[in-house]
């Protein structure tokens, strides 16, 4: 049976692990016998738009869209997404179009703001109601968003609770040489809600401790100023590194040669790509219980939860991660183990097997 997926990303280097989980799925959906697979990108193509550059960018983004479905009428289009207001003022554009020209529509939401779901306002909850409608399949990360849109009202034939996926080959390369023995490391867009000043405080509980180690700090975003103030206040000094934006090659490196991921984000993300990827490397854990992650992760067989905002029980936990190597060492055996869920050549057929039935639901209606 052949197929023709097109899957539309943001646009490269502004969708983080979005990305990364995406762009192998799409290397891995190329490989399969009877797929082609085209790729549209959509979205900012700066760092802060203007009303008028996102009325402007978004009207090309449709009118490209328009023309791609109407020239090569894929079997299924696959759309990255997420669901808070901004992400609905795009979405429904592009379900619109799909309805108007009868091309099967899966959209992937990587995450959730449960507050609409739950206030349900006219105009958002008018939207969410259009996009769920004309599109076929929505697709979830994690059984708690499932329970929020179900519990909205929305049948569960409508959505479809699947994994992101990845490549592991790149952890599984020459061996890596250590960074500062002992590293914690902190990787992601810095904004608030992943937590870094929570764990720029935790750490200085625990240098307060008399433990001595290393805390990189991996990324970049709208809080590093702030970031690096507090750890200047605080004066972390030497104990913390701020690296900026790195490369997927050297991020690897990271992943593989510190001792701990502490993560404590708030994020309202399905599963977070930092756990994924940390899973991968076998690195031993310290994160909050959100979403995707309270589905595939348990204490203490793959990391330590830690609650939302609460630095002082952040440096509880990374003390005991330091503390105890026999721990640390199961901790990469069943993450290593874990990750095999997750390859992406595992997770392809998942998705194909989605998309072949909801081109073919289509094709007979």
């Amino acid at each position: 049976m052949s197929m023709h997926v097109e899957v539309g990303m943001i646009v490269p280097g502004r969708a983080g692990g979005i990305f990364v989980t995406e762009s192998a799925l799409v290397d891995e959906l190329r490989k399969q016998p009877g797929v082609t697979v085209g790729v549209f990108e959509f979205g900012s193509r700066v760092e802060h738009e203007s009303a008028l550059e996102r009325i402007t960018g978004r009207a090309r983004d449709f009118f490209a869209y328009n023309r791609l479905v109407r020239l090569k009428r894929p079997d299924v289009v696959y759309v990255n997404s997420s669901y808070n207001k901004r992400a609905l003022m795009r979405d429904i554009g592009y379900a619109l179009i799909s309805r108007i020209r009868k091309v099967p529509l899966v959209v992937k939401l990587h995450g959730c703001d449960a507050r609409l779901v739950k206030q349900k306002p006219f105009l958002w909850w008018t939207l969410t109601k259009l996009v769920f409608r004309w599109a076929q399949k929505v697709v979830l990360l994690s059984t708690e968003e499932m329970q929020i849109f179900q519990s909205a009202g929305f049948p569960p034939t409508k959505l479809r609770m699947l994994r992101n996926g990845m490549s592991l080959a790149r952890f599984h390369s020459d061996p890596v040489a250590k960074l500062d023995s002992p590293s914690i490391l902190f990787i992601a867009r810095f904004i608030k809600e992943k937590g870094l000043l929570d764990l720029l405080r935790a750490v200085r509980m625990v240098l307060d401790s008399g433990r001595v180690f290393r805390l990189y700090c991996v990324g970049d975003g709208p809080i590093r100023q702030e970031a690096e103030a507090l750890a200047a206040e605080i004066h972390l000094g030497v104990s913390v590194e701020f690296t900026g934006q790195i490369s997927e090659e050297e991020a690897t490196r990271y992943y593989l040669g510190c001792t701990i991921l502490a993560f404590p984000t708030y994020f309202h993300e399905g599963l977070p790509m930092t756990i994924l990827q940390a899973v991968a490397a076998g690195l031993p854990i310290v994160t909050t219980k959100i979403r995707a992650t309270g589905d595939y992760l348990t204490e203490p067989a793959n990391c330590l939860w830690v609650e939302q905002h609460d630095p002082k029980m952040l440096a509880e936990r990374i003390c005991r991660l330091l503390d105890t190597p026999n721990l640390r060492k199961s901790m990469k055996e069943n993450n290593l183990a874990l990750a095999r869920n997750f390859a992406v050549e595992v997770v392809a057929k998942d998705y194909l097997q989605l998309f072949q039935t909801v081109s073919t639901d289509a094709h007979r209606t």
